[in-house]
């Protein structure tokens, strides 16, 4: 709500009580939409529901299958990505252009 009043200061408009009030009617609506149960699974932000009765049950059966791996399986990391700057003295992040590059010399 602050933005937005900030930001029509700015432009020049000025709001008088009415307008304060339907505002901030506006943004407690958004707020009450916005932080329903119902509105978060319809944004897929949560996967489900849990019954708080079962609540522990569920939490065992997660933490057996995160916790299960295949023991006759090597332990892998995955694949680790790093970036290696071109040259070392670079101010920047930018990796050097593949033009500037030379076979044998860097």
């Amino acid at each position: 709500m602050d933005i937005t009043i900030a930001a029509m200061r700015r432009a020049g408009n000025q709001l008088d009580a009415k307008e304060m009030e339907a505002l901030r009617e506006k943004v407690e609506s958004s707020h009450d939409e916005t932080t329903d149960i119902r509105h978060t699974a319809s944004h897929l932000w949560v996967d489900g529901f849990i019954n708080p009765q079962d609540t522990r049950n569920v939490l065992i059966s997660a933490l057996e299958a995160v916790t299960q791996r295949a023991d006759d399986e090597p332990f892998r990391t995955g694949v680790l990505q790093v970036r290696k700057l071109l040259n070392p003295l670079a101010t920047n992040l930018r990796l050097a252009d593949a033009s500037q590059c030379r076979t044998g010399g860097g």
